[in-house]
């Protein structure tokens, strides 16, 4: 495989994980978390069993987050993809040239202004989430101080991940990926209304026809 065809199949890939997979996760975590803050008490009386569902979608997000960060231990990150279309930016032919140098730095300096919460979210994964550090893993309350991560914060990294790789998307083939993660928070506002407030949703029953 040789230099263009191996960028070309790692954009794609990453646009798969982020857009396909990352992007509705986190757009499911924010939007169920919502709900709860909302009104939790109706939210664990009505819907408690999303509670888990919050908590898998959290740790689901974080962790793929994290393989998506971290440069220093596999070859298959952002960070990685951003270094190879650097080194090889001369090689890579996009529709109208090559990928110009001020855009490289552009997307190092979006990351560089993410590196505090980067750092957080792979400490929490090696911390807590993937080890059982003998410090946090029973004590959630003291890794949330010290390694503080909020849902505003994986937004702001993930639309990050998009407007990179739609950035190159766009170079190559003057097109990018759709984002579909508002259909995600419309439609569990929607389910979640119908059971914690059922009340509001109930139809009157038609009149019988008494011609009959």
């Amino acid at each position: 495989m040789d230099v263009q065809e191996m960028y070309e199949s790692l954009l794609k890939g990453y646009q798969q994980i982020v857009f396909d997979d990352l992007t509705p996760k986190l757009a499911l975590y924010h939007s169920l978390y919502k709900k709860y803050e909302e009104n939790n008490e109706v939210f664990l009386d009505k819907a408690g069993i999303f509670a888990y569902v919050i908590q898998s979608l959290e740790v689901d997000t974080l962790l793929l987050m994290a393989k998506l960060l971290d440069g220093k231990r596999s070859d298959r990150n952002i960070l990685k993809f951003i270094a190879f279309s650097d080194s090889n930016r001369l090689a890579i032919s996009w529709k109208n040239g090559n990928i110009p140098a001020e855009l490289i730095t552009k997307h190092k300096e979006l990351i560089a202004e993410k590196q505090e919460i980067i750092n957080r979210i792979t400490v929490r994964r090696d911390k807590f989430l993937a080890h059982s550090d003998k410090q946090y893993f029973l004590n959630r309350d003291k890794l949330d101080e010290d390694f503080p991560v909020s849902i505003d914060d994986l937004i702001g990294v993930v639309q990050c991940f998009q407007r990179i790789l739609t950035d190159h998307s766009f170079g190559l083939m003057s097109g990018g990926r759709a984002s579909y993660e508002g259909f995600f928070y419309i439609a569990v506002d929607n389910l979640l209304n119908k059971i914690m407030y059922p009340e509001h949703f109930k139809w009157p029953c038609s009149t019988p026809d008494k011609t009959l």
